[in-house]
């Protein structure tokens, strides 16, 4: 993911790296009942090699003053998946907005697997 800023204004200047970003939507994302985890599909080898803070697999796009951001999510056996996307998608567009001030025009969430929980 870059290092690039986000949001820039000939008025004020809030730069905000799209690492940032990505972590508030993962951790947004990981405080949905439901959730198991965000993905880690996805990743690529420089990943495994080169430290990285996340291994989330989060994508951040800045077009037209707007954000659009894609998740990933791991979901609990169990769990009504569309509601369970429905509120990843809420929470993450809701946080990213609160925390940053840069509008989210959408958040499109792939459930990627399912988890069981271990029978012993």
């Amino acid at each position: 993911m870059s290092k690039e800023n986000l949001n820039e204004s000939a008025e004020n200047t809030l730069r905000v790296s799209a690492d940032v970003v990505a972590g508030i939507a993962a951790t947004a994302a990981k405080e949905i009942d439901g959730v198991a985890a965000v993905s880690t599909k996805g990743r690529t080898l420089k990943h495994l090699i080169v430290a990285d803070k996340r291994s989330e697999n989060i994508k951040v796009r800045f077009n037209d003053g707007v954000l659009e951001i894609s998740v990933g999510i791991i979901v609990k056996a169990g769990t009504k998946v569309k509601k369970c996307a429905d509120s990843v998608q809420n929470k993450v567009k809701q946080d990213v907005q609160d925390m940053t001030g840069i509008t989210v025009s959408k958040v499109n969430v792939y459930v990627e697997d399912v988890v069981f929980p271990d029978i012993a």
